[in-house]
């Protein structure tokens, strides 16, 4: 861009905050979440500066300041601020930290029709707010926009290595005589984060066990066999170690009626790591098939977020 003020003549640098904060609120479209985020302005650099050269054609670049702009996320929605904010929703909100004036400082008052008077800085806080698309140009020759976007990844959830529980040996007779024989205790250690590092879940989180093993293919069960496993009439059962209490496995990604073995609400900490006690053994099914060999079945940890 370019202007026409000669050797005589001041540019001007200011910002449209007027030294009044601006409340950026970023909501999701179900209304489900709601982040405030409090921002500041302020021009560091030189407010005004004489123009260089003669009168006719001078560059835009030859005429620099800086600006610092303070961003705050708050814990809750602020109250009596609607006149300073700016909602989006999925959308991004446009800011103007500095701004180029060859016609006077922020507090010049212009009337652009009798009952139409503000000062420049009321102008262009205006012009921000209501986020008008054009700028006079006898008034402001160049500014700085920012458009922020802000995409907070919600809390998330992840085993921190992956678990392979080992059994001991039992032996037919034992499985005859209880239908069942005795396993090991294990646990899961799950870690739960999101991008800003928070230690508080910003949603609600349920976890449960999924399986492909579930006996005769059913959609939910309580006992797991894999293909691969070598015995006969015998397979694979979980419990609680709070409850003490079977499991109940869904198949796929579907929670359906599995058993919830962590729940976190939302706001919850999550500061330190969960670990899921459980208590893995082998469950007798079809007694008059039982056959020595291998027993194998797998399962998957799942998270649900709402």
């Amino acid at each position: 861009m370019t202007c026409t003020t000669g050797i005589f003549d001041t540019v001007y640098f200011f910002d449209a905050f007027g030294g009044k904060p601006v409340y950026m609120n970023f909501t999701s479209t179900d209304g489900a979440h709601d982040y405030w985020i409090k921002v500041t302005n302020q021009i560091t650099g030189d407010t005004k500066a004489s123009v260089s050269g003669i009168t006719g054609l001078h560059g835009m670049s030859n005429y620099q300041t800086q600006y610092t702009t303070t961003f705050e996320l708050l814990d809750a929605a602020p109250s009596g601020v609607s006149d300073y904010t700016k909602t989006t929703t999925n959308g991004s909100i446009n800011l103007y930290p500095a701004i180029l004036s060859d016609g006077d400082s922020s507090s010049k008052y212009d009337c652009v029709l009798v009952w139409s008077c503000s000062t420049y800085a009321e102008n262009v806080w205006d012009y921000m707010m209501n986020d008008t698309a054009k700028w006079s140009t006898a008034r402001y020759m160049a500014n700085e926009k920012l458009s922020v976007q802000f995409e907070p990844e919600e809390t998330t959830c992840n085993m921190t290595k992956d678990i392979t529980v080992k059994l001991p040996a039992t032996t037919v007779d034992i499985l005859a005589a209880n239908g069942e024989a005795p396993g090991i205790n294990f646990r899961l250690p799950i870690s739960c984060r999101d991008a800003l590092g928070d230690l508080m879940s910003t949603r609600h989180i349920t976890a449960w066990l999924s399986s492909n093993d579930i006996l005769n293919s059913a959609d939910t069960g309580t006992i797991l066999v894999n293909e691969d496993s070598e015995a006969g009439g015998v397979g694979v059962s979980v419990r609680s170690s709070t409850t003490g209490s079977d499991l109940t496995f869904s198949t796929g990604t579907a929670k359906l009626g599995a058993t919830t073995v962590l729940d976190i609400a939302e706001n919850d900490s999550v500061e330190s790591a969960f670990n899921v006690n459980l208590y893995a053994y082998y469950k007798v099914y079809d007694a008059s098939a039982l056959s020595t060999g291998s027993v194998v079945a797998t399962a998957q940890l799942m998270f649900g977020y709402d």
